[in-house]
């Protein structure tokens, strides 16, 4: 039998071997390190990079860039580009009471409160609201009192028309048939009156000139300041 000493330098010898070999394959280990733990990450080197956009920041748009789009001709052709009656530059004033609905990803046309812009150019017509940025792009042609619209992308299938009717500034726009995004835009182009603001050069109109002939008879209408 082995003595008490023999076993005890066989346990020695065998944990020095097992000592060697740990540290012979740490030396080996490429597997690249942590930097030691830290109660700040002010001590943890960090590559520059450029930093990730948020998502509250959204790159601006110049207001020329909506009007430098044209309609496509999804379903239908473009009409030739030529000057129409009513083309022009017209806005309304839609009061919203309450507090609108929040949304994500809203429905085209949604008559929200503020300032609505409405342009019609040879055969182009351009719908935008300056709170929500919505813009609405597509082609009109008009054949007597009816104005047709088409093209649009927020329902390239469908066709809206209205009937039309003009006194001085004063655009009405009455639905005659539009199932645009479920009839909003039908509610939208046909709610109030659309006032002209430019002719179809873009020369302004001057703001003291009443928005139609009962106006200037009757006297009837919010003046501006200054006329």
């Amino acid at each position: 039998m082995k003595s008490g000493k023999q076993v005890t330098l066989i346990n020695l010898a065998g944990v020095l071997l097992l000592i060697l070999v740990m540290a012979a394959c740490a030396a080996n280990d490429s597997t690249p390190k942590l930097p030691p733990a830290s109660d700040t990450v002010d001590d943890i080197p960090i590559e520059p990079t450029d930093p990730a956009p948020s998502s509250d920041q959204v790159a601006p748009t110049p207001s020329p860039a909506a009007d430098s789009l044209q309609p496509y001709p999804y379903t239908t052709p473009l009409p030739p580009p030529t000057p129409t009656i009513l083309d022009g530059l017209y806005t309304k004033q839609v009061n919203f009471e309450g507090t609108p609905t929040p949304c994500r990803r809203c429905a085209p046309y949604r008559a929200e409160g503020g300032t609505w812009t409405l342009k019609l150019d040879s055969g182009a017509f351009r719908v935008s609201h300056d709170g929500t940025g919505f813009h609405g792009i597509g082609s009109f042609t008009i054949v007597g009192d009816k104005l047709t619209v088409f093209n649009d992308p927020n329902c390239h299938l469908e066709t809206g028309t209205y009937i039309w009717e003009a006194d001085g500034r004063s655009l009405v726009l009455k639905t005659d048939d539009d199932p645009c995004a479920f009839g909003l835009r039908a509610k939208n182009l046909g709610l109030g009156v659309w006032i002209k603001q430019s002719g179809a050069e873009g020369s302004l109109i001057d703001r003291c000139q009443p928005p139609s002939l009962e106006a200037a008879i009757s006297g009837h209408w919010p003046t501006p300041e200054g006329c």
